[in-house]
């Protein structure tokens, strides 16, 4: 298995390179899952770090303005009222809103 991601790493290495894109040492993880490391997987001659977990790249952020946009709408609308609810008043409101011609 760690010699076919050493070739994948490879094979996208060489074309990234020729586009001007570089792979990044210090960000680039292996995840681990169930596997323990016997050939570590290299790129320019040093070790890729292995991890167990990791975080998709801007997920974090996304979580963090979604987390303050449900926290706005929260304070906005009352204890009672849930998001859910909003969204259905909203919708509700643009139907009776749109005519047809």
């Amino acid at each position: 298995m760690q010699q076919q991601m050493q070739e994948k790493k490879t094979s996208v290495e060489a074309p990234s390179e020729v586009l001007g894109l570089n792979i990044h040492k210090e960000k680039s993880k292996i995840l681990r899952f169930n596997t323990t490391c016997t050939n570590q997987i290299t790129l320019e001659r040093e070790d890729l770090r292995g991890v167990k977990t990791l975080t998709y790249l801007g997920v974090k952020a996304w979580i963090g303005k979604a987390r303050a946009v449900y926290l706005l709408l929260k304070r906005t609308t009352g204890t009672k009222t849930t998001v859910n609810q909003q969204q259905g008043q909203n919708f509700q409101y643009k139907c009776q809103d749109s005519t047809t011609v």
